[in-house]
């Protein structure tokens, strides 16, 4: 009893830190109604993390993700999706495994990389997938 109560704190603390991090406007939320749209008024490219809340590697990469953000503010928007809560765009895409980050410009997708990536890794991918 006391391990499944250690559990549901951790992750509620979790997705706490989770959607903290995600209201410093750093990072938008898409969701099955607004991801499309999002995507195509976007001036910048988009680069969309695909995560669930039980995925440590997800879990993980978040604080280095948002760094990420951070750095490249003006160059790319930065966007996650819960593929649990939003199985559609998951489904669409082709998610298989997580963390998956899309780099897409517009509707048409740029490049595509999977696993757990550290801030300088994020970065560099959307600066060669951007060449």
């Amino acid at each position: 009893m006391k391990t499944l109560h250690k559990l549901t704190l951790l992750g509620f603390i979790l997705l706490s830190t989770q959607t903290a991090m995600a209201k410093d406007n750093t990072i938008l939320t898409l969701t099955n109604s607004n991801y499309l749209s999002k995507l195509l008024t976007s001036d910048k490219p988009v680069l969309v993390k695909f995560w669930a809340s039980w995925c440590r590697p997800c879990r993980t990469m978040t604080p280095k993700f948002h760094s990420a953000a951070k750095t490249l503010k003006g160059k790319v928007t930065f966007a996650q999706l819960n593929v649990d809560e939003q199985k559609q765009v998951a489904a669409r895409y082709q998610i298989r495994s997580l963390p998956t980050m899309i780099l897409f410009n517009k509707d048409k997708i740029l490049n595509k990389t999977v696993g757990s990536l550290s801030q300088k890794q994020i970065e560099a991918f959307v600066k060669n997938s951007l060449k």
